[in-house]
């Protein structure tokens, strides 16, 4: 039976909330609460950008964002969430967690299949909540040992046919490219891979000098090109992106802040122009995030 409630519960943490810092992602918000984009009933019609199938009845906790003011995320914050009777987290910021917070989405989110999205660049962030999941499986992790790449890096989305990610109801992303807010990004290298889905490499598509972590061994793979700055895990509804900035739609008169933008006459995602340090790109930030909450609704009002 489908689950009559879809509660989005989007935690910022990392940053002081009186800041008006461009990584908050309550900037995307309109397109969250449009309800031409996921409509207000699970039986109703949608709208020409999202299938029938990925609307929802109400309500979306996207009512003011989920501030934490410290820099890191507490199991506490993910108390928060269960009591707020949330469907599925959506995390960003500079924020840092250890294993117990690992374990606690793990265990009331992820070993639920209620979906998370992670928005992070802190490799402890990642590695915590992965941890449930890589052990027993003999699947061994490697990351870079810090942001890489250096300023905005910008890399590209993999063709993927038939992806709900890639190939969302919101925009085609293949190919298209994705953009880092302000510092660079940690990758990530497996030596399984069977339970992942690789959405973008390491290779900055902006240019720079790429640096492979120390460690790279053949079983991880070879180089760039192997490693993995966003992902979904396939066992588990889990989709991470190497960026705590991702969903930064402010500032957007730099080429290196605010990756992500809207539409603001629609409420729908649009491509941020002319994005990078280098080599400038559009970037696709909004469009991964919208059809990332069209997919973990899906996942949610499916079960």
């Amino acid at each position: 039976m489908a689950d009559q409630n879809a509660n989005f519960y989007n935690i910022f943490a990392g940053q002081n909330r009186q800041n008006s810092y461009s990584t908050r992602p309550q900037h995307l918000h309109p397109v969250f609460n449009d309800q031409r984009n996921f409509g207000t009933n699970l039986n109703g019609s949608g709208n020409d950008a999202t299938p029938s199938s990925s609307v929802f009845t109400g309500p979306v906790n996207v009512n003011g964002v989920n501030y934490n003011d410290g820099s890191n995320l507490t199991v506490a914050d993910i108390n928060d969430a269960v009591t707020a009777g949330a469907d599925m987290l959506f995390i960003s910021g500079s924020t840092r967690f250890g294993n117990d917070v690992g374990q606690a989405i793990f265990d009331n989110f992820l070993s639920r299949q209620k979906p998370v999205v992670l928005a992070v660049e802190d490799a402890g962030t990642i590695i915590a909540t992965l941890r449930p999941i890589l052990t027993g499986s003999g699947n061994q992790l490697l990351n870079s040992s810090g942001p890489m790449n250096g300023n905005a890096p910008v890399y590209q989305f993999r063709d993927i046919p038939g992806d709900p990610i890639l190939q969302g109801p919101f925009g085609d992303l293949r190919n298209q490219y994705w953009g880092c807010d302000g510092n660079g990004s940690i990758a990530y290298w497996f030596t399984i891979r069977t339970n992942i889905i690789s959405y973008s490499n390491a290779v900055n598509q902006s240019g720079g000098t790429d640096n492979p972590p120390q460690g790279l061994t053949p079983q991880f793979g070879t180089g760039m090109s192997d490693g993995m700055t966003s992902f979904r895990i396939i066992s588990h509804p889990l989709i991470f992106i190497a960026d705590g900035g991702f969903a930064g739609a402010f500032n957007q008169t730099a080429n290196d802040r605010g990756p992500a933008l809207i539409n603001t006459n629609t409420n729908l995602p649009a491509p941020r122009p002319n994005y990078g340090a280098g080599t400038r790109r559009d970037t696709w930030n909004a469009y991964f995030i919208a059809n990332a909450v069209a997919w973990a609704i899906q996942r949610r009002t499916n079960q």
